[in-house]
């Protein structure tokens, strides 16, 4: 399903650098996330898609 070999994990990772630092915000620590969930898979897939969409518009514009 993933376009790349780069590991889920790894994928959700990449796109913290984008959100919010967790120290700013009021998330409890110990919430817990299913790698091995399809759900939680689309959903990264999902923000990949809309991400490389971003990027691409950005560079068009650029050009």
């Amino acid at each position: 399903m993933q376009d790349s070999k780069i590991s889920l994990t790894q994928q959700l990772t990449s796109l913290s650098l984008f959100l919010p630092d967790a120290s700013k915000t009021n998330v409890p620590e110990d919430f817990d996330i299913d790698m091995d969930d399809p759900e939680t898979e689309k959903a990264a897939v999902a923000i990949q898609s809309h991400f490389r969409k971003f990027q691409k518009k950005k560079r068009d514009e650029k050009s």
